[in-house]
């Protein structure tokens, strides 16, 4: 089944910009992947996809201006996998001017971060959010694996570290409320 991947909002009325595209016509994706870094006046946005499947097409490219509802990728994907789908705008409450998706900001830099070394794939990715986590729990970005040999290390990548360290450690460690 054919279904098409749209932008959540960004906050009622903000244009964004596609600053990054993540995936390729081809690529299999899983619900919650990030796929594309939406760029606006105030944040970084990471978009993940809402259903698993395989990217048909990329509707947007890098440097395009997009808002909410535009379409983003095309997913063949199964009946069971794809979203239900939503009531019409018209019978839903109306959101207040201060909604907005959950989004990651990232900090300016002033040139690029180093990519992750990796003995398997050569250099890693890592999104602002991860690097950002990373340092607030002091994790080294090298110790960290991307999910399912994903292309891009992540906030919830750097996490499950966490987690994981957490659960191999000593009991004490367990109440940092991580």
């Amino acid at each position: 089944m054919a279904y098409e991947f749209k932008l959540p909002s960004l906050g009622d009325g903000v244009v964004g910009k596609v600053l990054d595209i993540l995936v390729q016509a081809g690529d299999k994706v899983s619900k919650e992947q990030i796929v594309l870094v939406v760029g606006t006046d105030k944040v970084d946005a990471e978009m993940p996809v809402d259903a698993d499947g395989e990217v048909e097409a990329v509707l947007v490219k890098k440097g395009d201006d997009v808002t909410e509802g535009t379409p983003v990728l095309r997913l063949r994907t199964d009946a069971a996998s794809a979203p239900a789908p939503t009531a019409p705008a018209a019978e839903a409450p109306a959101a207040p001017e201060t909604a907005s998706v959950a989004v990651s900001v990232a900090a300016p830099i002033s040139s690029p971060p180093p990519a992750v070394q990796t003995q398997e794939s050569g250099k890693l990715r890592v999104s602002p959010l991860a690097r950002k986590r990373a340092k607030e729990f002091g994790v080294s970005l090298g110790d960290v694996r991307a999910a399912d040999g994903a292309a891009r290390i992540s906030y919830k990548d750097v996490i499950d570290h966490v987690k994981n360290r957490i659960g191999t450690s000593s009991p004490a460690a367990a109440g940092t409320g991580i």
